[in-house]
């Protein structure tokens, strides 16, 4: 059965540092201090068997959810009111897991 899966953490793409480098993102109210993260280069997000390349260094939030939306029939991403992506109609998510950290889901 689709799920969906709601990002706790406010989008601010693209993020200004080099591949490698510590980032850590900003989270929602409420939720534990995220630890630092390694900055991945263009990396992959792999959702319902599909693999998407997702830059966090050049693509803003709309344009990861653009990238998404696009290559998935069935997903829908958006960026919710408090600037988290949040991704419906998921079956199946994997990929580098700094990537799915940054992203928060």
């Amino acid at each position: 059965m689709p799920q969906t899966k709601g990002g706790n953490q406010a989008s601010q793409f693209p993020i200004g540092k080099s591949v490698g480098q510590q980032y850590v993102p900003v989270v929602a109210p409420g939720t534990p201090i995220a630890a630092s993260i390694a900055v991945p280069g263009a990396a992959p997000l792999v959702l319902n068997g599909v693999v998407i390349l997702i830059n966090v260094r050049t693509m803003s939030g709309q344009d990861i959810c653009n990238a998404i939306n696009n290559a998935i029939p069935g997903v829908t991403a958006s960026i919710n009111g408090a600037g988290a992506i949040v991704i419906t109609g998921i079956n199946s998510i994997d990929g580098d897991a700094n990537l799915r950290a940054i992203l928060g889901i």
